[in-house]
């Protein structure tokens, strides 16, 4: 049993570091890589204690069941009463439930995904456009740190005025 549990603990950790090492190890936003790290960790080391029902389980059910019994020796008046064992599957499981918050949140994404899209669509239909070293940049009113979608570059009309900023908005996005 303990080697079951350093078997499939190991085997977790080494899935989670390999998708951190490919897919979050660049990332700037290092706040999220810790919690990343800390949640898998977290997982991993408990996940092989649960003991999880995929919605394959059954359970027994004791039913009675009134059955005549024609003997010679008893009368057919006399119902004689039999229990018998029936397999009954259960109506729900976490199965289930985890189908359904795996939908919830695919749902939530999915709205935030569609929800941004039509932020920035809309900043670049208000914003005036530029054509500066590759880049279609976009002005903005609003204050707050520049960011890029594909082409374009968000990035506030007074911060595009500061030479020495642009420049190293520009440069970093020329490495991104």
């Amino acid at each position: 049993m303990m080697l079951h549990y350093i078997f499939y603990s190991i085997a977790a950790l080494g899935i989670t570091y390999t998708l951190y090492r490919l897919l979050l190890k660049t990332e700037k936003c290092y706040i999220f890589n810790r919690s990343f790290l800390l949640a898998t960790l977290i997982l991993c080391l408990l996940a092989p204690t649960l003991n999880l029902d995929w919605g394959h389980s059954m359970r027994l059910k004791n039913i009675q069941l009134n059955e005549i019994v024609r003997m010679p020796d008893i009368p057919e008046e006399n119902p004689q009463i039999t229990t018998v064992q029936v397999v009954e599957k259960k109506d729900y499981s976490p199965f289930i439930i985890l189908k359904a918050f795996y939908f919830f949140v695919c749902c939530l994404l999915i709205f935030r995904f569609v929800r941004n899209l039509w932020i920035i669509k809309k900043l670049i239909s208000s914003g005036e456009e530029k054509a500066i070293e590759n880049f279609k940049v976009i002005e903005i009113e609003e204050k707050g740190n520049p960011f890029s979608f594909f082409n374009f570059l968000f990035i506030n009309t007074e911060d595009l005025t500061n030479q020495s900023y642009a420049r190293t908005i520009f440069s970093h996005r020329r490495c991104a």
